[in-house]
């Protein structure tokens, strides 16, 4: 923790489906839950090779699990 009360945690993944499986594990969600009982406004970012995104890009997995999660639900 810095002196600021800043928390840097990191983690670093082979591939994007390998970081697409964690974004949607019940590990990170935890880790969600701690990130947003944060006193201020937390600053999430995934860097790529080309880009960086934010929460956005955990909505846009974690939706996307949902559907196919569904769709997996489904086909039973």
């Amino acid at each position: 923790m810095d002196s600021d009360h800043t928390v840097h945690y990191q983690e670093d993944w082979a591939t994007e489906p390998d970081m697409r499986e964690r974004v949607v594990s019940e590990g990170f969600t935890r880790l969600l839950s701690v990130i947003e009982a944060s006193e201020g406004l937390p600053e999430v970012q995934f860097n790529f090779v080309t880009k960086t995104r934010g929460l956005d890009y955990v909505e846009e997995v974690r939706a996307a699990a949902g559907q196919s999660e569904t769709n997996d639900e489904q086909r039973r």
